[in-house]
């Protein structure tokens, strides 16, 4: 049954889904997610428990059809054709178009310029080689990599490997599933240039890359700016081309045309020509399937199937797809028309460029260079995901320079010895890029770009005259300056950009029922038992008392050996405080009960499972850099669990379905899943709960307190303010004189609420209420609803960005929620405020001050056109206080505030200190030195002529002696712009009514002291 709205749908006639069982397909006209106008198809989901269920039933126990498309369609199927999008809509939800989620996107021949289908087809030829040299069989190798026969010329080379003995090949880089390594794909290697198979990948990247980068872009923009910055986040590389952020490596599967009537399947790609899912990927990107096959007219290119969707996509050329890979999905081979043996030179070639989960999170460690005896320079997990936090450092038992130096050298030598040192490996790992490449690093600028406060004074480091690398012939020492400015801290920035994208992820998750089966859910016990796992921040661990353990006679039977586990492997990378979670699993978990899905997950290739139905047999071709795990039971396993996110080193999950997961140990940071619930999860409880908290804190799992628990004096106590928590925006104080004294004193908006409401909803809790009073919060004469407050805050922001009282609100806003925050009460706020409420408030108030108001400053500053408010009449006081009048005006009240916000919001936020009127003792030393102050200067000059001219203009008029000779003087455009000068100024000094005056009469005919704020007492 449907409790959702679905007013704005239009059902599609297709009686076959009816009898299929399969999801209704509905339209929509200018759906608010695409450009207008536009029209989508919308299927909507039972998204609740075993609505999930009943979607993997469905999934598991479908078949890819044969046949022609009416075949293909009186089995449910529903075509979708180039150009059109497919939406999904949670059937239990509020049925809103904006809470729509894609699925699925097509593109076409169409939506491709002629120079890249040109591309593509020219890269493909090259790969097929020429039709007259095919071979429908696949290569045959020597065991010294020597191509004896058969295959492409893509398949051909002694850097080719192959993905389990099948004819699909990873064309960029690949993971390792137990070590977790992400690096260039083994065939990439480049021994000492560019092999020709190399050359061939490197020219269908590119080609491919166009493709895939340009269906991405029609995509939704809020996926899109998800996806750019998650990949931005964790320094992931574009694939092919430059932009082409969407996806993390890629595949090529080739496979011959068929007979029309034999039914045969795509044996040659193995576990990818049949259904499978590809449980590798990640959830919140999506997979590009690129088709351009090589076939001769009248041979049916074949059908690409997305199983649970029930729709279909036809593989003509230049065709692509982009879809999750956590959805069953499988394709059809080409054939020949009935009768007709295939020729040979016909083939399938698709490009699949899909999203690794490991990479695309930030969760593999990179193959970054190579180091002296063969080994390589890794960027590990705990790299990846840095912080400036300087409690949560990495700590080793034996001495380093960087931790354990000041014992022997004083502060600057310290810094001097470890910056110069990170140089040495940086250039070591740029000799390795190609020599095209011409690769140069600025040593000086690179120390000089490294501040330290030694003595109280902030400076670069000195200059290193014998550094490798390159040097500015010109460099200067520059570490004696008097003092450097601090830089702006990234936390926030990245923290922002996790949380943003972990709420994105776990949406895009909720809408796939795979994904959506093994999303976590914590109980408030086990998520107590997470965020209290160490006490430990980093840092130098204890010494134990005994260095060495007295020896133990074993007396117990030396057991079996056996392979070494995926956490084994990763024991030695183990980050600090990281712990043991107790075993989860018990006896109904020994064992997986789905049969149909295989755990294999391939070195280079997708993580794929297999349904049985495919009939694909087994592979067992050797594999590069294969690590795989052997059981005690002798089976083979590449990745434990099938689940989509499956546990790996530093994360746990728990199921609520029983599918037997293994447990490992706990990252406190960065699981962004919370429950459906409302419950948080472990880094939202521990970064948003309480922003305000020192930063050693956040990683010892802060327990919410309750009245039971402390006291108001303990509660008091414990509240710590930063000064970087939230910007202080508040206007000066009263004696300011402006136009709207109601949006400078203005009462805070949480004088609205009603404590005492606040403290019977949660009992006392006696931190709010320290916290609360702590801000000298008066009790409301009349009692306001806390949903209208917000909403009349953020209405104003929203349809009044010029309104005077917006900004009032706003600082008030914050205000308030500083309160809340310094509480720690969590549920408190959950109680008042819905989080997400505060979290749009929040953005909507950053966004008006930083975005909309700086653009209409800009235009103001400019002379654009712009609609007159308090906020340009504000800008342009600001400019004519400080630009064009005299320098006593800075007396004024609120001048340096006013210029100050205008000033930091421009240029890039630099911090001031607001209240101290001597930061603009520069600006006023520069004005009273200024020419115009000198009576024998030019300027002085120019203006005393100027208005000698104005005057004679205005006593004798156009045709004045003084006047036509001041004209004569001037020649050119010169003379032209003078006298237009004066035609312009004749009707303001004749008293003429103007209907429309240009800029000059109207600053003529402004009254300009009037303008201006009075000077305060």
């Amino acid at each position: 049954m449907t409790t959702c709205n679905i007013d704005d749908l239009t059902l599609v006639n297709t009686p076959f889904r009816d009898r299929a069982g399969a999801l209704q397909i509905y339209t929509i006209s200018n759906h608010p997610l695409l450009p207008i106008p536009n029209t989508a198809f919308v299927v909507l989901q039972d998204l609740s428990k075993h609505g999930v269920r009943e979607s993997l039933k469905h999934e598991k126990e479908g078949t890819i059809p044969q046949g022609s498309n009416e075949e293909v369609e009186e089995l449910g199927w529903f075509r979708m054709r180039p150009g059109e999008f497919l939406f999904s809509r949670d059937k239990n939800g509020l049925g809103l178009a904006e809470d729509d989620v894609l699925q699925v996107l097509t593109r076409g021949r169409e939506h491709f310029t002629e120079e890249e289908k040109q591309n593509l087809t020219r890269s493909r030829d090259e790969c097929l080689g020429p039709r007259e040299q095919r071979s429908p069989e696949a290569p045959v190798v020597s065991s010294a990599q020597i191509h004896v026969s058969g295959g492409l010329p893509i398949e051909q080379g002694r850097d080719v490997k192959c993905i389990k003995n099948t004819r699909a090949y990873t064309l960029a880089n690949s993971t390792q599933p137990v070590k977790h390594r992400s690096a260039p794909a083994a065939g990439s290697k480049m021994q000492g240039g560019l092999t020709d198979n190399g050359r061939l990948r490197q020219n269908l990247l590119k080609a491919s890359g166009a493709f895939s980068k340009k269906s991405m872009e029609a995509a939704p923009t809020e996926i899109q700016d998800q996806l750019r910055t998650h990949a931005s986040l964790y320094n992931k590389p574009d694939l092919g081309l430059l932009g082409n952020y969407a996806y993390g490596t890629a595949q090529l599967n080739i496979a011959v045309a068929k007979c029309r009537d034999s039914g045969a399947g795509m044996k040659e790609l193995g576990i990818f020509g049949g259904k499978h899912r590809d449980n590798g990927d990640h959830g919140a990107y999506f997979t590009n399937m690129l088709a351009h096959s090589d076939l001769p007219p009248g041979y049916d290119p074949g059908h690409f199937f997305i199983f649970g969707l029930g729709v279909y996509v036809v593989l003509d050329n230049f065709t692509c797809v982009n879809f999750s890979g956590l959805r069953m999905h499988g394709g059809q081979p080409p054939t020949a028309p009935l009768g007709e043996e295939p020729l040979d030179w016909a083939y399938r070639f698709v490009v699949i460029s899909y999203p690794l989960e490991k990479m695309s999170s930030g969760d593999a460690h990179v193959v970054l260079a190579a180091l002296p005896k063969d080994s390589t320079y890794d960027i590990f997990t705990e790299m990846i995901h840095v912080t400036t936090n300087p409690e949560a450092r990495p700590f080793a038992r034996c001495a380093t320079w960087a931790e354990d130096g000041p014992v022997q050298y004083e502060e600057e030598s310290h810094m001097n010895h470890i910056a110069r040192h990170l140089i040495t490996p940086i250039i070591y790992i740029l000799n390795q890029l190609p020599p095209a490449y011409e690769v140069q690093f600025n040593t000086d600028k690179f120390l000089q770009s490294i501040t330290t406060t030694i003595g109280g004074k902030r400076k670069p480091l000195d200059t290193w005259d014998f550094a490798p690398g390159w040097r500015d012939p010109d460099s200067q020492q520059t570490s004696e300056k008097a003092d450097f400015p601090s830089l702006h801290n990234q936390n926030s920035v990245r923290e922002g950009a996790i949380k943003s994208f972990a709420a994105y992820d776990r949406k895009m998750h909720y809408h796939i029922p795979y994904a959506n089966s093994h999303l976590e859910e914590y109980s408030l016990v086990e998520l107590d038992a997470l965020r209290s796992t160490s006490d430990h921040t980093g840092g130098r661990l204890p010494l134990a008392p005994k260095r060495k353990a007295a020896t133990v006679q074993r007396t117990d039977k030396k057991k079996p050996k056996r392979a070494r586990k995926a956490q084994d492997d990763e024991e030695e990378y183990e980050p600090p405080g990281s712990t043991i979670m107790p075993d989860r699993k018990g006896k109904r978990h020994a064992q997986n009960t789905d049969s149909t899905q295989s755990n294999e997950q391939e070195s280079e290739g997708r993580a794929s499972v297999v349904d049985v139905d495919a009939g694909m047999p087994e592979t067992n071709g050797e594999e590069e850099d294969a690590c795989n795990e052997v059981y005690d039971d002798g089976r083979e396993a590449y990745r434990e669990a099938e689940d989509f996110g499956a546990p790996d080193r530093g994360q746990i999950e728990f199921s609520t379905f029983g599918n037997g997961l293994t447990t490992n140990k706990v990252k406190p940071l960065r699981t962004y899943s919370t429950g459906r619930g409302g419950q948080a999860s472990r880094d939202v409880l521990a970064l948003c709960s309480n922003p305000v908290v020192a930063a050693k804190d956040l990683h010892r799992g802060r327990q919410l307190r309750s009245a039971t628990t402390e006291t108001p004096e303990t509660a008091l106590a414990r509240i710590q303010w930063t000064a970087d928590v939230i910007a202080d925006v508040t206007m000066p104080p009263s004696e300011v004189d402006i136009d709207y004294e109601d949006c400078v004193q203005v009462i805070p908006y949480m004088k609205g609420l009603d404590l005492k409401t606040i403290e019977e909803a949660r009992g006392d809790l006696f931190s709010s209420t320290a916290a609360l009073s702590s801000f000298h919060l008066e009790l409301p004469h009349n009692n306001i609803s806390h949903v209208d407050v917000v909403d009349t805050a953020f209405g104003t922001m929203l349809h009044s960005p010029f309104d005077e009282r917006t900004f009032g609100r706003i600082q008030a806003m914050w205000s308030g929620f500083r309160a809340l925050e310094a509480s720690e009460a969590e549920m408190t706020l959950s109680l008042v405020f819905p989080r997400k409420m505060i979290m749009i408030q929040n953005y909507y108030a950053w966004y008006w001050l930083d975005v909309f108001c700086v653009d209409v400053a800009k235009k103001v500053l400019k002379g654009s056109v712009y609609a007159k408010s308090w906020i340009t009449k504000l800008v342009h006081r600001i400019a004519v206080l400080l630009e064009e009048s005299h320098v006593d005006v800075l007396n004024l009240g609120c001048t340096w505030y006013a210029y100050n916000h205008l000033r930091s919001a421009i240029f890039c936020n630099v911090k001031v200190n607001k209240r101290d009127i001597t930061v603009f003792n520069d600006l006023r030393l520069a004005l009273q030195l200024h020419p115009i102050k000198n009576p024998t200067s030019k300027e002085r000059t120019c203006l005393s002529e100027m208005a000698d001219l104005l005057a004679d203009f205005e006593r004798e008029g156009m045709q004045g002696i003084s006047i036509r000779a001041r004209i004569v003087e001037h020649k050119g455009m010169n003379q032209k712009r003078l006298l237009g000068f004066f035609v312009e100024l004749e009707p303001v000094l004749r008293n003429m009514d103007i209907a429309h005056p240009t800029p000059l009469q109207a600053f003529v005919l402004s009254d300009i002291p009037n303008r201006l704020p009075h000077a305060s007492a």
